[in-house]
């Protein structure tokens, strides 16, 4: 509940302590299912007033860009083509785990060059749902595409709106 008019009303203060836990919860989670995000390495909890401030620390990812800086440097074919594989390869693991996130979107997916590897950002949210993983995959792809229009609808993407289409067509080639 940090989102909207409340998240700029109150930063980085809390009304409780379970957001910070369903990150940390979630985080293990993903890393037993050899899912790619941050090592949580601590949680700072202190009381400010009625509220929480919650500091996560985790683990520094060196070389890493997500996804709206890398294409806002817009990238070569060949080194795009190599992030777009370790995004679906992620994306592949989260449906093969039956990992729903709910804000996929292109600054929740970091990437690293070397090995190129997608990681997985903000998955306090996450839910699992093996039993449906192509309804899992669709969401998460829908998702990731409003995002994409969205931050090329605000100049922030490096591509236009009218070239998000292509992109999508060489992130996802079979879809």
């Amino acid at each position: 509940m940090n989102g909207g008019l409340w998240g700029q009303l109150t930063r980085d203060l809390y009304l409780n302590t379970h957001r910070a836990r369903c990150e940390i919860y979630r985080a293990q989670l993903l890393a037993d299912k050899k899912v790619p995000t941050p090592t949580i390495q601590a949680a700072l909890f202190y009381p400010a007033g009625p509220l929480w401030r919650i500091d996560i620390v985790t683990s520094y990812i060196p070389h890493s860009l997500d996804l709206v800086s890398f294409l806002s440097t817009r990238p070569s074919t060949p080194a795009r083509t190599r992030a777009f594989s370790a995004v679906r390869k992620l994306f592949h693991q989260c449906r093969q785990n039956g990992i729903l996130h709910p804000d996929f979107n292109a600054r929740n997916i970091l990437l690293t060059p070397s090995p190129h590897q997608a990681w997985l950002l903000d998955v306090d949210a996450i839910q699992v749902k093996p039993q449906h993983p192509f309804q899992i995959d669709t969401a998460n792809r829908h998702r990731l595409l409003r995002s994409l229009l969205k931050l090329a609808k605000l100049g922030s993407l490096g591509f236009s709106e009218k070239e998000v289409p292509s992109l999508w067509r060489e992130l996802f080639p079979s879809s």
